[in-house]
């Protein structure tokens, strides 16, 4: 009897002795908690995207606000006219060295930095654009390089437009209902845009005066493009509404109006007629809004 005993707990302190311990996590339990990580990922990574979306709205804000404080200086010391265009044509300047002349000449007044012109969330290469010279050598360049000493292939992303209709000297009487250099002239300053997110270098809206395509809100509408729509006949029919994947921020984009003050804008305010304005003899009106104007 003893005997028996004593083999058994023999038997069982060997058996113990010779299991092997458990370490580790079996296959199944790393396929769940991969799973579990994934679905972690999947559900934040958009929230974490559109947060740092948003957090580029104040940067792009700053940076209006910065080249409009250059517009006010150069105002200020300019008997309150904006710089024009030599070119005496509305369309599109020509060349990009003579569409950006007006915002040239501001720069050239009040020397800022290259960064400003820069969106954070725009990084489109159509917006790319090398500096070139101040003589216009090279007409696809902003004309800047030199004075910023930088040589003429050196490119920037240059994000932003000014209302082209204070930039325009106008050559007949209807030109002069729409386009005006006199700061004063412009009554609704606080709706009055003076820079926004945009797709070409200038921008321009519908104005039934000289019925421009209402496409050519789609510069800011849509400024996410990549297309520069820089002229009329290069703009696609379909920016001429608003596009979702083309807006810049997550509620819309940014537009700095005439009294400094900036704010970000729905695409479809943006298009809508009377809303934000362009031209000095444009009456704002809130009620008008896509729907009520579509035929």
């Amino acid at each position: 009897m003893f005997k028996n005993h004593a083999e058994t707990t023999l038997l069982a302190t060997s058996s113990r002795k010779h299991r092997t311990p458990r370490s580790g996590f079996t296959l199944i339990e790393v396929l769940v908690v991969v799973a579990i990580i994934a679905l972690l990922i999947a559900i934040l990574l958009p929230s974490l995207a559109k947060a740092r979306d948003q957090a580029r709205v104040p940067v792009c804000l700053s940076n209006l606000k910065s080249m409009g404080l250059a517009t006010q200086i150069y105002l200020n010391n300019n008997k309150e006219q904006y710089p024009v265009r030599s070119a005496s044509s509305a369309t599109g300047g020509g060349s990009v060295f003579g569409a950006f002349e007006p915002m040239r000449t501001i720069i050239k007044s009040d020397r800022r930095p290259l960064e400003i012109f820069a969106c954070p969330t725009d990084a489109d290469p159509v917006r790319v654009y090398p500096l070139g010279d101040d003589i216009g050598t090279y007409p696809d360049a902003l004309g800047i390089g030199t004075f910023y000493k930088l040589p003429p292939d050196y490119t920037i992303q240059y994000s932003y437009a000014l209302n082209n209709m204070t930039g325009i000297k106008p050559s007949n009487d209807q030109e002069r209902l729409i386009f005006n250099s006199n700061a004063t002239a412009y009554k609704f300053v606080d709706k009055t845009l003076l820079y926004a997110d945009s797709a070409w270098i200038n921008a321009r809206g519908h104005d039934k005066v000289v019925n421009d395509a209402p496409r050519l809100k789609g510069r800011v509408g849509n400024a996410g493009a990549n297309s520069r729509m820089d002229v009329l006949a290069n703009i696609p029919e379909e920016l001429g509404a608003p596009i979702e994947k083309f807006k810049r921020h997550p509620a819309g984009n940014d537009v700095l109006f005439m009294d400094h003050h900036a704010e970000t804008i729905s695409q479809k305010a943006l298009f809508a007629p009377a809303t934000v304005l362009y031209s000095w003899t444009e009456e704002w009106n809130p009620t008008l809004t896509l729907e009520t104007t579509s035929p």
